[in-house]
């Protein structure tokens, strides 16, 4: 089945709908692809069940078809989603994917779907799927001989006397080839590696000496270079899912960094918050005021904004200064018990306008602006200001300090008004 990107037909939406919204930092077909959501509750995963659910239920059919004609990641969502709303018109697509099985992962999602849809009919789809892909006769077809078999089979199994052990050669050869595929099987990621050696390396003959000795040397050989041949299917098979795997693997630990990263930032951020809760608990009023600067500092230097500490020019003291989308702020702060008023921003703004032409300010005062003060600067400004629940939504995870300033920044030059709260953002 060729790859389509959704957005060719008009789906371009099913692709963030559906399989790219996240669970604890991990999106869904991670989530599904992993498997972890089937033991105990994972608190992270606490909407996916209710979430596929009703996902099942409100997608379209047209928008699987989508997902199904896409990559390995919509249609191993379009596979769980079909098997839980249980749409048994897909039976006859999901058994061709299944089959054809041309991208990895989504076969898992295919078969859970066949097993939900619980007929017969399905059952004999998974066993034809097993039957193609789990053969057992290639080995005892390629070496018809006892002996070849051995012989390979120890060669092979040098360097792992377990499978070896006990192990009888005297039998029946197509018993022998099926109980070292057995051991092999039962410890597959000890063995992998040589399972796959193995595998390659009789996918590459093209000879078979030992059969021209035979009475039906051309019938054997044929059924040889046949068996070869599907085995370096699934070889080729394989090599296509291990890269695929190295992709995923690394798109895993990818997300796995944003997901801790994003973790170590609101743990950073709770305890802002709680040093803000402590500061604004404080009996001490110039202690408070004295520890709000390295606050700041801390939570500018979390948003990457490279704060500076206060300084001192010729003829004035500035509280500090940081760096927002290439713009330089300097920034002056106020942790007073009465509101600030104007002539503290006439005051502010001279700072301002004396850095140059094109500088900028933020005026920080925790307890609000005067209507005096905030009318003053109603029709044109240099400089934004902040208050103490503008601090209070960032620090409670409500919208980001870049969000914060770049919605009152967007507001100043749109108005010419410093003043403009997170209380006031529409939505």
């Amino acid at each position: 089945m060729p790859s389509q990107h959704p957005e060719a037909i008009g789906y371009g939406h099913v692709v963030e709908s559906y399989v790219t919204r996240t669970y604890g930092g991990l999106p869904r077909y991670l989530v599904l692809n992993g498997g972890r959501f089937l033991g105990p509750p994972v608190v992270a995963h606490h909407t996916l069940y209710p979430d596929m659910i009703a996902d099942a239920a409100a997608i379209n059919d047209e928008e699987l078809e989508a997902l199904l004609g896409y990559e390995w990641r919509s249609r191993l969502t379009a596979g769980w989603l079909i098997g839980v709303d249980r749409r048994e018109r897909f039976r006859a697509l999901i058994s061709d994917l299944l089959l054809a099985s041309e991208v990895c992962y989504s076969g898992g999602a295919c078969c859970f779907a066949l097993a939900r849809f619980g007929t017969h009919a399905d059952a004999e789809i998974l066993t034809a799927y097993l039957d193609h892909y789990l053969p057992r006769t290639d080995l005892h077809t390629i070496f018809w001989y006892k002996r070849d078999l051995e012989r390979f089979i120890r060669l092979w199994a040098t360097d792992h006397p377990s499978l070896l052990a006990h192990m009888d050669f005297s039998g029946y050869k197509w018993a022998t080839a099926d109980e070292f595929v057995d051991r092999l099987m039962a410890n597959e990621r000890q063995y992998r590696d040589l399972s796959l050696r193995m595998m390659a390396e009789v996918s590459q003959m093209t000879s078979f000496p030992a059969l021209k000795r035979h009475e039906s040397a051309e019938s054997l050989i044929a059924e040889a270079r046949e068996a070869v041949d599907h085995l370096r299917g699934l070889v080729d098979r394989q090599r296509v899912a291990h890269e695929q795997q190295s992709q995923f693997d690394d798109e895993l630990l990818t997300y796995r960094a944003v997901v801790e990263a994003q973790h170590g930032f609101e743990a950073k951020l709770a305890a802002l918050k709680e040093r803000f809760l402590e500061l604004e608990r404080m009996d001490n009023r110039q202690k408070a005021g004295r520890l709000f600067e390295p606050f700041l500092n801390d939570v500018f230097r979390l948003f990457d904004m490279e704060p500076r500490l206060s300084y001192s020019l010729e003829y004035e003291q500035i509280d500090g200064s940081l760096t927002f989308d290439t713009d330089d702020y300097i920034v002056e702060a106020k942790w007073w018990q009465e509101a600030i008023q104007p002539h503290h921003l006439y005051s502010f703004n001279e700072k301002v306008r004396r850095k140059g032409k094109n500088s900028l300010g933020i005026f920080i005062s925790v307890n609000g602006f005067t209507s005096g003060a905030r009318e003053a600067y109603r029709e044109g400004t240099p400089f934004l200001t902040m208050e103490g629940l503008d601090f209070f939504y960032v620090l409670d995870g409500r919208l980001t300090l870049d969000e914060l300033l770049r919605r009152k920044k967007r507001h100043a030059n749109e108005t010419g008004s410093c003043y403009f709260p997170a209380t006031m953002f529409p939505g």
